[in-house]
C-alpha cells in the first residue's frame, strides 16, 4: 500500500556530496561502513531480527549507521519527501479520529539541515534515542502499541508511550527529557502548538459546555513561555514543553471520553502519586505547566464565566499576589489555582454550570470547609462580590480591608448569620433580623448569637432594631 501510493523518484536516492570523493564516487570509508553495519545488525544465523536493534543500540553499535553518509542521505530524503509526508498524514487522519494532523506537521526547521540541505546526522542520532527510550526497538512493545492503538485509538493510548504504558514513580520524567533532546520532535510539537488550526484539533474533544467558552480562547503559546533556541522561530521552551507533557500524561482521562464533569478530572489529581521526597502530587505536576495555568486562567477569567457571578473582567477584583499579567492578560498563579481546585473539591463542583452557585452553598459547609473555599482568592472575590453587589444591606467601612474587599473574618461571620437565620442569601438579612422580637425567648436567643458573631455588617443591622 505504501509503495503503490508513493511516487518514488530519483530524489529518494540523492546522496549527500560528503559521501563522494573528488571524482563523484563513493569513498572507500563509506564502503567499509556498510560492511560493518551489515555485521552489526545480523545474528549468528546470518539473518536480521527486529529485536537485534535493541541490543545493537544498547551496545552502541548503531554508530556505524550514523557514520554512513549514504544511509543518512536516504533517511534525510525520506523524512523530507513531500509525497511521503502527505501520504503518512493522510493515513494518520484516516485511521483515527482523535485529532486532525495538519499538512505542515512534519515541516523541518531550517536549523536542522546541513549546508547541502540534508538532515543533520546528530538529529538522526537523537531520533534513535527517542525510538529506544520509547521501547520501539523491541518488537513486543511495538506489537502491543499497535494492538492498543488499533483497538482503542485514543490520546490516552498515545500518551502511554511517554510514560512507558504505566504511570511510574519517575517523577522527573527522564523519558521525556530524551524525547525533547530531539530537535525534530521538539520543533514539530512546537509548530503544532502554535498551529493556527489548533482550535479545530482541541475543541472536538471538549464537552459542549466548554466548547463555547474555549472557542474564544487563544490556545497558542503565550510569549513568556517561548524562547530563542536558535531555530527560525521562537517555540515553546523545552522546560515548559516538558512540564506540559508531564502534566497531561498524569491526568487520568481519555480525552475522547471527556464529559461535562470536566472538573472531576482535575480534582481527582489531589493526593495522587505523592512524591515522598517533595510531597508533590499529580495536581502539582499538572499546575507546573504555565501553558495549562494560562488556559485555565483564560477560562475562569472569561466574560462568560465571570458573568455567572454578575461580574466583568473590569469589576472582578483579585488580590495582586494571586496573578501575574502576561500579554495584557491576568494569569492565576499555581498556588491560587491549587487553592481553587481544592475549593472545587469541597464545593463538589464538577461542571461549568455548577459555577453558577448562590450564597446558600456556603451555609452547608463546616467552618473548616468555608476557610478552604476562602483560601482561594478567586472564590474569595466571588463571595465578596455576592455580598457587596447586593443593594439591600449596607456595608460599613470598618469591615473593608484597605484594598476594598470585605475581611475574611467578616465574610465567615456573615455566612454564619445566614445559616443561623436559615435563609439563603444576604439580601434577606435586614428583613429577617427586623422581624425578630426581642421579647420572644427564642428570638432573643438568636439575637444574642448574632451579636456574639462580632460582625460589623450584622451589628449595623442590629442597631436598627427598636
Amino acid at each position: 500500500d505504501l509503495i503503490s501510493n508513493i511516487p518514488f523518484s530519483s530524489d529518494f536516492f540523492t546522496i549527500n556530496p560528503s559521501a563522494l570523493d573528488g571524482n563523484g564516487n563513493l569513498t572507500s570509508n563509506e564502503i567499509v561502513i556498510m560492511f560493518d553495519l551489515a555485521n552489526a545488525v545480523t545474528t549468528t544465523t546470518g539473518l536480521f531480527e527486529f529485536n537485534t536493534l535493541d541490543d545493537v543500540y544498547a551496545n552502541g553499535l548503531l554508530e556505524s549507521l550514523f557514520d554512513s553518509n549514504i544511509l543518512m542521505s536516504y533517511a534525510s530524503n525520506a523524512i523530507q519527501n513531500e509525497a511521503l509526508q502527505a501520504y503518512l498524514i493522510e493515513v494518520a487522519n484516516d485511521r483515527q479520529d482523535i485529532a486532525t494532523v495538519p499538512s505542515t506537521f512534519v515541516e523541518l526547521d531550517a536549523a536542522l539541515l546541513d549546508a547541502n540541505g540534508f538532515v543533520l546526522v546528530s538529529e538522526f542520532e537523537a531520533l534513535a534515542d527517542v525510538v529506544y527510550v520509547l521501547g520501539l526497538m523491541d518488537i513486543d512493545t511495538v506489537r502491543q502499541m499497535m494492538s492498543d492503538l488499533m483497538e482503542s485509538p485514543s490520546i490516552a493510548t498515545a500518551l502511554g508511550l511517554l510514560r512507558g504504558y504505566a504511570v511510574s514513580d519517575d517523577f522527573d520524567n527522564q523519558r521525556i527529557d530524551v524525547i525533547l533532546d530531539s530537535n525534530i520532535v521538539y520543533t514539530v510539537i512546537g509548530q503544532y502548538l502554535d498551529n493556527e488550526n489548533l482550535d479545530n484539533i482541541v475543541l472536538p474533544f471538549l464537552p459542549e459546555a466548554l466548547v463555547d467558552l474555549f472557542g474564544n480562547v487563544d490556545l497558542g503559546v503565550p510569549s513568556d513561555l517561548k524562547a530563542d533556541e536558535g531555530f527560525s522561530v521562537d517555540y515553546i521552551t523545552r522546560e515548559e514543553l516538558k512540564a506540559l507533557l508531564t502534566a497531561i500524561t498524569y491526568v487520568p482521562v481519555d480525552l475522547t471520553a471527556l464529559d461535562d464533569n470536566v472538573f472531576n478530572y482535575i480534582t481527582d489529581l489531589i493526593g495522587e502519586n505523592v512524591n515522598a521526597d517533595t510531597n508533590e502530587d499529580d495536581l502539582d505536576r499538572f499546575l507546573a505547566s504555565g501553558y495549562l495555568r494560562e488556559k485555565l486562567s483564560r477560562l475562569f477569567l472569561s466574560e462568560a464565566v465571570l458573568g455567572l457571578f454578575d461580574e466583568t473582567s473590569e469589576s472582578f477584583n483579585l488580590p495582586s499576589d494571586s496573578f501575574v499579567v502576561v500579554d495584557g492578560q491576568r494569569r492565576l498563579t499555581a498556588e491560587e489555582l491549587r487553592n481553587l481546585v481544592e475549593a472545587f473539591a469541597v464545593l463538589e463542583i464538577t461542571t461549568i454550570d455548577e459555577l453558577d452557585f448562590s450564597f446558600e452553598v456556603f451555609t452547608a459547609l463546616t467552618r473548616a470547609e468555608r476557610e478552604t473555599v476562602l483560601a482561594s482568592a478567586y472564590l474569595y472575590a466571588v463571595v465578596d462580590g455576592l455580598i457587596q453587589n447586593q443593594q439591600s444591606v449596607a456595608i460599613p467601612d470598618e469591615v473593608l480591608a484597605v484594598t476594598g474587599e470585605i475581611t475574611q473574618e467578616e465574610i465567615l461571620a456573615v455566612i454564619e448569620a445566614v445559616e443561623l437565620l436559615d435563609i439563603t442569601d444576604v439580601t434577606s438579612l435586614q428583613a429577617v433580623i427586623a422581624g425578630l422580637d426581642q421579647n420572644d425567648v427564642n428570638d432573643a436567643a438568636i439575637l444574642q448569637l448574632l451579636e456574639d458573631l462580632d460582625s460589623g455588617i450584622i451589628d449595623s443591622l442590629l442597631t436598627l432594631l427598636p
